[in-house]
């Protein structure tokens, strides 16, 4: 291989792995900046709440008659005793008074509820929503009005919620004692927990702000690393045949063009996997990072139609030389690698919805037919553990539409004839793994016709299997060969 196509390989392999990284960077940074934000909103509710409260309290505690705080003598016995129908009488005049007081409370309360409600829908009306997912973390921005609703609604509780504590914790009111001083007590308790929150609001704040500045940092170094990407492919050699609207008139597809890409090397091979992989994983896993991405570059193109157009072009390359299987070996090699790092897999939105989205709807083949090659590369070796990793994890990603539609889908490597993965296991005589690629998942039964270590690295069958995403199974990925 030259010197040069070997470096634009590198380069171009390095440059994607970099750009997804800093995509899932932005992804993490936005939800965590959009954490803080709502964290920030219930701070101010509560004190501005806080604020209405202390007015009140003290306004109420100003206006009391003397008679609610000192005994006059008139109303005293002559041995200097209360006289028990006077103060019968204050004690019920004071606790009328804070009912009252309470009443005038909620009432501001609730136009407080109002005004922060109208403030969320003004604001939604000029930015982008979030759609949080059931845990509260924010996914996704929404891409439809159901989205936005759907945002919306989460926005609304939160405000209600908030709201509903606050009115329950005015309530207190009615529980210090019926005289100026209770209500100067309560006052300054008021004081010192607005004091707490002004604290935690400054707290948060600062690292909103860091968070904020974190996100910016990591679309830039996205950007950056996009115009390495498509520089990498404009440098490729004619060989590759790579297409799309950054690389000029090269047309993909010709026979010619075919038997150049065949005979590709190895290492070429490798990396345009590599790179396919950890872009497929930034357009269909980190939608939330590429959000509101967007480039001043006149020669960088980061429109969705030229990102998958490029990425688009390096797939047709890697099938027209029967390799996509490696893509679906980097998929799942690079959730092992980020485990092993101590960070996060970047699966932070399974792909449960097919339809109405335009980019899975584009990459979906792509990437059933990248893991269809990789489960049918393994099916013909026997290796059943890895045929169980790769649909444990086509499971988690999209469901059993994804698993089911993996095991069905034919091969295109001529020497595999048009088979599926089970068919090709059960052409090698692999019949304990054509069962499995047959009936997966396994009920009860089936698991005991198999040994504990045809299951991955947790040793106990599908059923003692750990949960997607924890780093016990990931790093049980493990490095493979690939061929």
């Amino acid at each position: 291989m030259a010197p040069k196509e070997r470096q634009v390989a590198a380069l171009l392999a390095e440059r994607a792995q970099q750009f997804c990284d800093a995509v899932a960077l932005r992804r993490e940074s936005i939800a965590t900046s959009d954490r803080f934000y709502r964290d920030l909103m219930v701070y101010q509710w509560r004190l501005e709440a806080l604020d209405a409260r202390i007015a009140a309290v003290a306004a109420t505690a100003a206006s009391m008659p003397p008679t609610a705080t000192a005994i006059a003598p008139s109303d005293t016995c002559p041995g200097g005793t209360q006289d028990s129908s006077t103060g019968s009488a204050m004690g019920a005049a004071t606790k009328s008074q804070h009912t009252e007081l309470l009443d005038y409370v909620l009432v501001a309360l609730q136009e407080q509820r109002c005004a922060a409600v109208a403030a969320l829908e003004e604001r939604a009306a000029h930015y982008a929503v979030g759609a949080p997912a059931a845990t509260g973390r924010l996914e996704q921005m929404s891409i439809d009005e159901a989205d936005r609703q759907r945002g919306m609604e989460y926005l609304r509780a939160l405000a209600q919620d908030t709201y509903d504590e606050i009115a329950d914790e005015a309530h207190e009111i009615l529980e210090v004692p019926p005289s100026e001083s209770g209500l100067r007590a309560l006052c300054a308790a008021l004081k010192r927990r607005r004091d707490f929150w002004h604290g935690q609001m400054e707290e948060t704040f600062a690292a909103w702000q860091q968070a904020t500045e974190r996100m910016h940092r990591a679309g830039e170094e996205a950007l950056v690393n996009w115009g390495s990407v498509t520089a990498a492919v404009r440098a490729a050699p004619h060989g590759w045949q790579l297409s799309g609207p950054c690389t000029g008139t090269i047309t993909a597809g010709s026979a010619a063009a075919t038997r150049q890409q065949q005979d590709l090397p190895s290492e070429v091979l490798q990396a345009l996997a590599t790179a396919s992989a950890r872009c497929l994983e930034a357009e269909l896993l980190e939608t939330l990072g590429l959000s509101g991405l967007c480039t001043g570059a006149q020669d960088v193109d980061f429109s969705r139609e030229a990102r998958l157009a490029l990425l688009t072009s390096m797939l047709k390359c890697l099938k027209a030389a029967e390799a996509l299987h490696r893509v679906g070996e980097a998929l799942l090699q690079a959730l092992a690698s980020r485990a092993a790092c101590g960070g996060p897999p970047s699966l932070c939105c399974p792909l449960r919805n097919w339809t109405g989205n335009s980019t899975i709807e584009a990459l979906g083949p792509w990437l059933i037919a990248s893991l269809a090659e990789s489960l049918c590369d393994v099916a013909r070796r026997g290796d059943i553990r890895r045929s169980s990793d790769i649909l444990r994890f086509c499971s988690t990603l999209g469901g059993s539409a994804l698993a089911n539609s993996v095991r069905a889908t034919a091969s295109t490597v001529r020497s595999n004839r048009g088979l599926t993965a089970g068919q090709l296991a059960s052409v090698a005589g692999f019949t304990r793994m054509a069962r499995l690629l047959k009936e997966w998942p396994p009920t009860d039964d089936d698991r005991s016709q198999y040994k504990a270590s045809d299951w991955g690295s947790t040793g106990g069958g599908i059923a003692a299997a750990k949960p997607f995403g924890q780093l016990e199974w990931l790093l049980g990925l493990g490095v493979k060969t690939t061929h």
